[in-house]
């Protein structure tokens, strides 16, 4: 892993430290809810890390097009989790 790569998941966990020091971090039981509250708190980690990296379009994880993967495929995505979300639990 290269050092960018490195810092930048040290400031994601820092985000999640923040979180859960002046946050709510812990909110809901399995279930739907759960499932969109661990998306929220990933969502803070990764803004707390592009603002420590000074880039709000930084991810550490952007290698072997992998954004570019993300962004083309948003909507199934986004279709996918949707359809799943009533499905999910923490073993899948």
């Amino acid at each position: 892993m290269s050092k960018d790569r490195m810092y930048g998941l040290i400031f994601q966990e820092l985000g999640h430290v923040y979180h859960q020091q002046y946050g709510n971090f812990d909110q809901f039981e399995q279930g739907e809810n759960y499932f969109l509250w661990l998306l929220f708190t990933e969502g803070i980690a990764m803004y707390f890390e592009q603002v420590l990296a000074g880039n709000l379009n930084y991810f550490h994880q952007k290698t072997n097009g992998w954004l570019e993967s993300c962004n083309l495929h948003l909507t199934t995505i986004n279709k996918d989790f949707d359809n799943d979300i009533s499905k999910m639990t923490t073993e899948n």
